[in-house]
């Protein structure tokens, strides 16, 4: 069978993913492509080895391959942050949660306690003084982006307007809605509405985006379901935190090997570490001015992954 572009790219990683330690049966999970596939691609390319790699030796590709992807840390507001900090047109994809202008004061409850919404300081700002925010880091983002870059954007629903308009208005490229649909939601105990169970994700790019990796017909609906952060992950202790799995999968759809990666909006610095789990190095840049999440972030970095956070001043 001749190799299309398609299929020498999933070659390629298979090769990668075998060589950072995973078994063949999770190569063929990931890359929705069956293990006698894997196997074959792996024996034509003279990168098979035995499945039963043990713990230490795979903890030590994780390593050495983590070792090769870089994290630079500005503790500062997005909107502080310099051309010559961040230069027009060298940011190669932007993955980034942003306020959501949620946080209100508690909301009292009969017979029950209070129902908290703190959402974080960054959430706490008035809807004029948001709208503004919004138009200014729009114009950022767009401005940083390199032409074919791309741009996913976590957004609550009432706020998907103000965003699509000023997106747009920057120049951006509308590339439509993804939804990830949680199927472990938080359950309505008093059973009186529907259980929210959904996020929304905004997908734009300066101009046609330069890397779309297509991982199969199954794999690319725009309702991405899974779960939200739980065990160890959880336990970052950040209010509105994004699952790593969930991050991984736009990594590997709109980046590639070397690229520049911005989350303005770091917060437990999520996406830096779900591109520690893919099988290539990129350059991670994170902005974030909360000191108990940048404290989070140096942490997380040095004692899951053995990396050094380069924080800059700004």
């Amino acid at each position: 069978m001749a190799r299309t572009p398609q299929r020498a790219e999933l070659i390629k990683e298979a090769i990668q993913l075998r060589e950072f330690g995973w078994t063949q049966q999770r190569i063929a999970d990931d890359l929705n492509v069956p293990r006698r596939t894997i196997t074959r691609w792996l024996v034509n390319n003279g990168h098979v080895t035995p499945d039963n790699l043990g713990h230490n030796t795979i903890v030590a590709k994780k390593r050495k391959a983590s070792s090769a992807t870089s994290i630079t840390l500005f503790p500062c507001r997005y909107e502080q942050i310099t051309e010559k900090e961040i230069p027009p047109e060298s940011i190669d994809l932007i993955l980034t949660d942003p306020p959501y202008l949620v946080s209100s004061a508690d909301i009292s409850r009969n017979n029950q306690n209070d129902l908290r919404r703190d959402f974080g300081e960054w959430d706490k700002t008035s809807q004029k003084d948001y709208e503004n925010s919004v138009a200014l880091w729009a114009y950022l983002m767009a401005s940083q982006l390199k032409p074919g870059g791309s741009l996913y954007l976590f957004m609550a629903r009432r706020l998907l307007n103000l965003w699509l308009t000023n997106l747009g208005q920057c120049g951006l490229s509308d590339n439509g809605l993804l939804i990830w649909h949680r199927n472990n939601p938080a359950p309505q105990i008093r059973q009186t509405r529907w259980c929210p169970a959904f996020d929304m994700i905004l997908f734009f790019s300066k101009g046609s985006p330069k890397t779309f990796r297509w991982l199969g017909q199954n794999e690319m609906h725009n309702v991405i379901s899974g779960g939200i952060c739980a065990g160890t992950e959880r336990g970052w202790s950040h209010p509105t935190q994004k699952p790593r799995w969930l991050l991984r999968k736009l990594l590997r759809v709109s980046s590639r090997q070397s690229d520049t990666i911005l989350d303005p909006f770091a917060g437990s610095g999520s996406a830096a570490f779900a591109s520690f789990e893919l099988p290539s190095s990129r350059h991670i840049i994170l902005i974030e001015p909360e000191p108990k999440y940048i404290g989070l972030i140096q942490s997380t970095a040095k004692e899951e992954f053995g990396c050094k956070v380069t924080l800059k001043d700004s």
